[in-house]
C-alpha cells in the first residue's frame, strides 16, 4: 500500500510549495497559479475519494487509482509541472510489486479514506488561506492557524 499512497496524496504533493517560493514579489504569481489549480483539483479529489469509498475489490481500487492518476496528471499539466514530478517516488517495478501484494480490506479502505480526507482538508485550507493572503508571510501564518484534522 505504501506505493499506492503517493497516488492518493499526489494532489497535496503537487500543491505543496516551499515557503521560500511564497516570499517576496513571487507570492502573487504563486497565488495566481495555485488558486485556480486547487479550485479545479478539489472536486477531482472528492471524486477520487467517492470512488475509493465505493470500491469493493482490488480491481475497483485499481480503476479508482488509474482515474486519480489521470486527474493528477491533468493538474500537474495545468501547473506546468513535468509529468514525472515529484521526483523520488517509487519505481515502476516497486509499484507493480505493490499492486500484486496489495490486499483490499476494510482496514486498508479506512486508512486510504483517512489520508484522502486529510489531503482534501489541507487543500481546502490552502485555498482558503490563498484567498485571504496578500503576502507569503500572511499565507504561512494562515496555514499555521489551521490545524489539520487527525
Amino acid at each position: 500500500m505504501k506505493y499506492l499512497m503517493p497516488l492518493v496524496l499526489l494532489p497535496t504533493l503537487a500543491f505543496a510549495a516551499p515557503q521560500e517560493e511564497m516570499k517576496g514579489p513571487s507570492f502573487e504569481q504563486f497565488k495566481q497559479t495555485m488558486q485556480p489549480a486547487i479550485e479545479q483539483s478539489l472536486p477531482d479529489m472528492k471524486k477520487g475519494r467517492a470512488c475509493i469509498s465505493k470500491a469493493e475489490s482490488k480491481e475497483d481500487v485499481e480503476a479508482c487509482m488509474k482515474a486519480m492518476a489521470e486527474m493528477a496528471r491533468k493538474a500537474k499539466k495545468k501547473l506546468g509541472m513535468p509529468e514525472d514530478m515529484p521526483k523520488g517516488g517509487p519505481s515502476e517495478e516497486e509499484i507493480s510489486k505493490a499492486k500484486k501484494d496489495f490486499e483490499w480490506n476494510e482496514e486498508t479502505k479506512s486508512q486510504m479514506l483517512m489520508h484522502m480526507d486529510r489531503s482534501i482538508q489541507q487543500n481546502g485550507a490552502m485555498l482558503e488561506c490563498l484567498g485571504k493572503s496578500k503576502t507569503g508571510e500572511e499565507m504561512t501564518s494562515c496555514m499555521q492557524k489551521i490545524k489539520p484534522a487527525k
